[in-house]
C-alpha cells in the first residue's frame, strides 16, 4: 500500500478516536474541551503560509510552510541596497528546503514555490556627488565617499575650498595636485621668461648689468630673496669700474660704474662736505678704506682762560689746564665747568682758594655770609609734602644742587635736613563737582578744575559759577560739541567712472537691444544734474572697447546729446559671437588693469560696475578676491558700486552687488527701462550726497545755499551726508553748520 494511503487511513482512525474522547469529555463535563479542539485543529486543519522570517509576507501565526514566501532584494551593483549574497544565502536555501517539506495532516509536500522573487528593488544610487570632482556622477543621489579631485588649488580657489570641505567628511580622499605643471619662470626680466606659466619657481636665469639696469637689479634682488637656491645673475657690466666720488683723491672721471676703491683724506671737522661724502660712501660700500684723518695737526687748547691756551689751533681737544679759585672767580668757574662737560677726561683745575670755610648756601638756616669757602655743614628745614599750607617745592632742587656742588668739590656733607618742618593744613580742591576733588583736603586752595558740558549738566554749571566768584582764575573745560562749518561748491562734484560688462555670448542679442533702446532712462538723471562722468564698455570674454571712454563722456553728452546716445546704442551692442564661458568678474578686472586711469580721472572718482548677462559667471577666483581687486581702484569702500542685471540665481554676480549694497535686477523681466532708471538713481547718490567729515549732533544741523538757510534737505545717517530731493543750482555754494557729536 502506498505511504500516502497509509497516512490517510491512520488519520481516519485518529479522527474517530478523537471524536470518542471529545464526546466523552462533553458528557462528563470536561473543562478542557477548548484545549482539545485546538489540538485537533492544529493536527488536522493547520494554518498554512510563509514561515521564513526573511520573507516580506512572513507571519508568526503560520504553522505549516506552504512555499508562498515572497523575497525582495537588490542584486545590481552600485546601489545602497545592493546585496549580491542575498539570493545565495537566503533564497536558494529556502527553495531547497521546500523539497523536504511533508504536511503531516495530508502526507503531501510542496509541489513548487508559489511566491514572488523580486531582484531589482534598487532605489539609492551611490556615487560621487561633488561637481568639482573628476568622477562626478550626476545620477547619484547618495554620496559614496569616493570622489577623485585633480587640479591646482593655487589657481582654482573653488577647487581648494570644495576639496577641503570634502576631506573633512572623508579624510582618506586625496587631491591629485597638478600645480607643478603651471610653474615656470614668470619673471619678465629673465632670459628664460615663460609667458604661458602661472606660478613661479627657481628656474629663472638673469643676465645683464644691474648697475646700469635698475629694473633688472630690483627684480633679481626680489627674486633671489624668494628663491635663494636660484642661479646667480650673469653679470655683463663693462670693465670701467672704479672710484667715482669727486671728493676722493683717487677720483677718475673715466669710470662708469662705482666700486669700493675710493680713498678719502682730510679733516671732517673742518670740511663738513668731506665728512658727509665719506659717510654716505661708507654706507654704500662698507668694505671701503677708512678716511685718512688729518685733524691732529689742527687740534689743541682753545679755552682762553686756560694756562696753555693755543690761539693758532682750529679744533678743541682735552689738553687745556686750569688754575685758580672758582669760588672767587665766577668766569673761571663757568669756563672750567663748561669745558669739563665737553671733555670729562681732561685734567682737573689746580685749586688756589683760601682755607676759611663755612655754610655758604643762602637757603640754609645756618648761612654764614662772612665765610669764603664751603664747609659742607649747611642745615636745611622746610615742608616738602605736596598740598600743605607751608609746602615749598622749590626747596628740594636747591638742596640737591648744594649736595651736587659738594660732590663736585669732593666735600663730605655733615649738616642736617628736615623736609617735613611746619607743614600746616592739607590744601586741595573741596568742591565735589570738580574733576580734581580731594576728599581729605582741610583748606580750599582755589585749584579746582571743572570739566564737562554745562548745557547738559546743570549741577556742574552752578558749582562752577559759584566757585568762579571766589576764585576768578578758575577754569571750565567745556566738552559740549563744537560747531563746525563745511562748505561745498556745486560745480565741484566728483568725476564718476561707469564700466559696463556685457555678455557677448550667442543668447544675448535681444538683451543688448533692450539695453540700447532704454538707455535714455539711464542717462537722463546724469545729464539733468550736470555730472562729470566717463563710461567704458567691455565683454564677458574681455573684449575691451577703448573708444567708448572717448565718446561716452559727460563732455560729449553736453556737446551733442543725440550723438552721445546714438554712440552708446551702437557700442553697447557688442555682438553675440563671444565665448560661451562667461567671465564677467574677470572682464571687469582685466579692463581696469589697463584702463583704470582713463576711466577714473581723479583719485576721488567713484567707480560703478554694471554686469549684464543671461548666464552664470565662470571667472577664476572667488567673489571676495574680485571685490578686493575693485576696492584697490577707489580711495574708500563707499566709492565702489556694483549692480547686476542677470538671472535671479546667478549667485556670483548678485553676491558682488550685495558686497557694495548695489542693485540686483532680473534680466528676464520685460521692464528694462525701470531697471536702468533704478541704477541711474542709485549711482546719482554716489556724487549727489554732500558727505560730512564728522558725525553731527542732529538737532544742531543747519544748511545754507548761497548764504540763505533752507529746509528742503534730509540727513542721511548711513552715509553721514546731506541729501537734496533736487540738486542745488550749478555753481551754488552749500554750507553745512553743526555741532560735532560726542
Amino acid at each position: 500500500m502506498p505511504i500516502a494511503d497509509i497516512i490517510r487511513t491512520m488519520n481516519r482512525l485518529t479522527t474517530i478516536l478523537f471524536l470518542i474522547f471529545f464526546l466523552t469529555g462533553c458528557m462528563e463535563g470536561d473543562t478542557n474541551v477548548g484545549v482539545n479542539y485546538a489540538n485537533y485543529r492544529k493536527a488536522f486543519e493547520p494554518i498554512m503560509g510563509c514561515m521564513n522570517k526573511n520573507a516580506i509576507n512572513y507571519k508568526k501565526d503560520f504553522e505549516i510552510e506552504d512555499g508562498s514566501c515572497n523575497f525582495v532584494w537588490c542584486e545590481q551593483e552600485g546601489f545602497d541596497e545592493t546585496n549580491t549574497e542575498y539570493e545565495k544565502s537566503i533564497v536558494i536555501p529556502y527553495l531547497e528546503s521546500l523539497k523536504s517539506v511533508v504536511h503531516h495532516h495530508t502526507g503531501e509536500g510542496v509541489e513548487k514555490h508559489s511566491g514572488e522573487l523580486v531582484k531589482d528593488a534598487c532605489f539609492t544610487i551611490l556615487g560621487c556627488m561633488n561637481r568639482k570632482a573628476s568622477n562626478f556622477n550626476s545620477l547619484a543621489n547618495k554620496e559614496n565617499g569616493k570622489c577623485e579631485f585633480k587640479g591646482c588649488p593655487l589657481l582654482d580657489t573653488e577647487l581648494e575650498a570644495e576639496f577641503a570641505k570634502y576631506k573633512e567628511e572623508f579624510p582618506e580622499v586625496e587631491l591629485d595636485n597638478n600645480c607643478p605643471s603651471f610653474r615656470g619662470c614668470i619673471e619678465k626680466k629673465a632670459i628664460n621668461f615663460q609667458k604661458n606659466k602661472k606660478l613661479p619657481n627657481n628656474t629663472c636665469v638673469f643676465k645683464g648689468c644691474p648697475q646700469l639696469d635698475e629694473a633688472l637689479k630690483n627684480d633679481y634682488a626680489r627674486y633671489i630673496l624668494e628663491f635663494p637656491d636660484a642661479k646667480k645673475l650673469r653679470n655683463t657690466c663693462p670693465s670701467v669700474t672704479g672710484c667715482m666720488n669727486k671728493l676722493a683723491y683717487n677720483f677718475d672721471e673715466k669710470n662708469k660704474i662705482a666700486d669700493h676703491t675710493c680713498k678719502f683724506k682730510g679733516c671732517p671737522a673742518l670740511n663738513e662736505a668731506l665728512g658727509e661724502a665719506f659717510k654716505e660712501y661708507k654706507t654704500e660700500f662698507p668694505k671701503a678704506a677708512e678716511l685718512e684723518n688729518t685733524c691732529d695737526k689742527f687740534t689743541g687748547c682753545l679755552e682762553p682762560l686756560a694756562m696753555n691756551f693755543e690761539k693758532d689751533k682750529k679744533i678743541a681737544d682735552k689738553s687745556c689746564e686750569f688754575k685758580g679759585c672758582t669760588l672767587l672767580d665766577n668766569k673761571l668757574k663757568v669756563a672750567y665747568n663748561k669745558y669739563r662737560k665737553k671733555f670729562p677726561a681732561s685734567k682737573k683745575i689746580i685749586n688756589t682758594c683760601p682755607s676759611f670755610r663755612g655754610c655758604l648756601d643762602k637757603n640754609a638756616v645756618n648761612f654764614e655770609k662772612d665765610q669764603k669757602l664751603e664747609s659742607g655743614k649747611c642745615d636745611f628745614s622746610w615742608c616738602s609734602k605736596v598740598g600743605f599750607e607751608q609746602t615749598n617745592q622749590l626747596m628740594q632742587p636747591k638742596v640737591d644742587k648744594y649736595l651736587e656742588t659738594l660732590k663736585n668739590l669732593k666735600i663730605n656733607y655733615t649738616g642736617t635736613i628736615n623736609n617735613e618742618f611746619n607743614c600746616g593744613k592739607k590744601l586741595g580742591c573741596m568742591i565735589s563737582e570738580a574733576k580734581n576733588f580731594d576728599a581729605i583736603a582741610q583748606k580750599e586752595n582755589g585749584t579746582c578744575g571743572f570739566e564737562g558740558c554745562p548745557v547738559f549738566d546743570l549741577d556742574l554749571r552752578d558749582a562752577y559759577e559759584d566757585y568762579k566768584k571766589r576764585f576768578t582764575k578758575a577754569k571750565l573745560q567745556n566738552t559740549c560739541p563744537g560747531e563746525k562749518t563745511e562748505t561745498f561748491t556745486q560745480n565741484e562734484r566728483p568725476h564718476l567712472g561707469v564700466l559696463w560688462v556685457i555678455d557677448n555670448s550667442g543668447s544675448m542679442g535681444d538683451n543688448q537691444d533692450n539695453l540700447a533702446n532704454n538707455f535714455d532712462s539711464f542717462i537722463r538723471g546724469f545729464l539733468d544734474k550736470n555730472f562729470n562722468f566717463t563710461m567704458g564698455i567691455t565683454t564677458t570674454d574681455s573684449k575691451h572697447n577703448t573708444l567708448s571712454m572717448i565718446k561716452l563722456t559727460s563732455k560729449k553728452a553736453s556737446e551733442n546729446k543725440a550723438q552721445f546716445i546714438s554712440d552708446f546704442k551702437s557700442m553697447i551692442k557688442v555682438k553675440i559671437d563671444g565665448s560661451a564661458t562667461e567671465r564677467g568678474l574677470q572682464g571687469a578686472h582685466n579692463f581696469l588693469a589697463t584702463h583704470e586711469d582713463s576711466l577714473l580721472s581723479t583719485p576721488e572718482s567713484p567707480l560703478a560696475v554694471i554686469y549684464v548677462s543671461d548666464e552664470f559667471d565662470q571667472s577664476l577666483g572667488s567673489v571676495g578676491s574680485h571685490h578686493a581687486s575693485l576696492l584697490t581702484r577707489v580711495n574708500k569702500a563707499s566709492h565702489l558700486h556694483v549692480s547686476s542685471i542677470v538671472g535671479r540665481t546667478f549667485a556670483r554676480y548678485n553676491e558682488m552687488a550685495d558686497l557694495t549694497n548695489g542693485l540686483k535686477l532680473n534680466i528676464f523681466d520685460t521692464d528694462f527701462a525701470s531697471h536702468l532708471s533704478k541704477i541711474s538713481q542709485d549711482l546719482v547718490k554716489l556724487v549727489d550726497l554732500f558727505k560730512l567729515k564728522n558725525r553731527p549732533f542732529e538737532p544742531s544741523l543747519k544748511v545754507l545755499i548761497d548764504g540763505q538757510e533752507v529746509s528742503n534737505w534730509t540727513y542721511n545717517s548711513v552715509n553721514n551726508a546731506i541729501e537734496f530731493p533736487n540738486a542745488p543750482a550749478f555753481n551754488s555754494i552749500v554750507e553745512v553748520k553743526y555741532l560735532v557729536k560726542e
